[in-house]
């Protein structure tokens, strides 16, 4: 049996409703020689039932419930192809998405391509925009150095628009399974600090936010805790990265990492946890890259009580 050439991942945890979408974009691809992963997360719906309609169109691989990280570190061992490809379960593809892909990534001699990402409604989903030139001669980018692009921007590209070669995605060590959200940060960033990106600037993958049972969607101020520890932890692990290879623009994390720590002060004085909010809001002012930053880092630090109640209708809506 050939060997696919490209082996394409969904992890799936209860999207019955949104999951065929996904896959029939992926059946619906121009590309031949396609390998279909699916990783069954735990699901307790009617996902396995949906799934079974496919019969071997698709690879099935089920597992006890245990994030989307490990789904997605099970189906990149588990495939065969030289490249691999990632879809979230409630996102889907353009018909010549791969194909462009793999045509980009052999004509540029790169292992890692991006494409243009949209919203459910069409709405452009912004990443590296300002790294694009005013005029356009082609649709196609590239970035030798595209670790400059961890500290320049604000957003990165998305992993459902990824495709990588599977060795140099070994190398970079797959997804953190230990994080509960920037597992995708971490592996982008990993990946940046080995190679170039290649960036097709067409929309090509259709990102639906805001889906029934989203796994990163969560405003409870303990899951927020949780996201910006696992922001600050790719964030700083970056920053000493950077120390070492473009110290001159490590400040730009830096800033980022500002941020978080502004943002987590800010749930810490909701609580109540003053000596904790002041502690971080130190380290914030400290390292603070902008003004609005700075100002909060230096109120929560000064005097949290001030800001008490403030936070706690941002962070507590709806607890008394």
């Amino acid at each position: 049996m050939t060997s696919p050439s490209v082996s394409v991942i969904i992890p799936t945890y209860n999207r019955a409703r949104s999951i065929s979408r996904a896959i029939d974009s992926v059946l619906a691809q121009t590309l031949q020689n396609i390998e279909l992963i699916v990783l069954d997360d735990g699901s307790e719906d009617d996902t396995a039932e949906v799934l079974a309609r496919y019969g071997d169109r698709i690879c099935l691989i089920r597992q006890e419930n245990r994030g989307v990280s490990a789904a997605r570190n099970k189906g990149i061992r588990a495939a065969r192809g030289d490249w691999i490809a990632f879809l979230d379960s409630d996102d889907e593809w353009h018909p010549t998405k791969l194909s462009l892909q793999v045509a980009c990534l052999e004509k540029n001699a790169m292992k890692v391509c991006f494409t243009r990402c949209v919203a459910g409604n069409g709405e452009i989903i912004t990443d590296i925009d300002e790294f694009l030139p005013a005029t356009k001669d082609s649709d196609v980018y590239c970035f030798e150095h595209a670790v400059d692009l961890i500290c320049d921007l604000k957003s990165h590209p998305q992993v459902q628009s990824m495709m990588v070669e599977k060795q140099l995605l070994e190398k970079a060590g797959l997804f953190d399974e230990s994080l509960h959200v920037a597992e995708d940060t971490r592996l982008i960033y990993n990946l940046a600090f080995l190679a170039g990106f290649a960036y097709i600037d067409r929309p090509l993958t259709v990102i639906n936010r805001g889906t029934f049972n989203s796994l990163t969607c969560d405003l409870n101020p303990e899951a927020a805790k949780k996201r910006y520890s696992c922001y600050l932890r790719v964030q700083i692990e970056a920053y000493w990265r950077m120390v070492e290879i473009r110290p001159q623009k490590a400040f730009l994390i830096r800033k980022r990492i500002a941020y978080f720590n502004s943002r987590r002060a800010e749930i810490a004085c909701a609580a109540k946890q003053f000596q904790l909010a002041r502690a971080i809001a130190k380290d914030g002012i400290l390292s603070a890259g902008d003004m609005a930053t700075f100002i909060r880092c230096a109120g929560l630090y000064l005097c949290p009580i001030l800001f008490h109640s403030r936070f706690r209708r941002k962070w507590y809506r709806g607890v008394s």
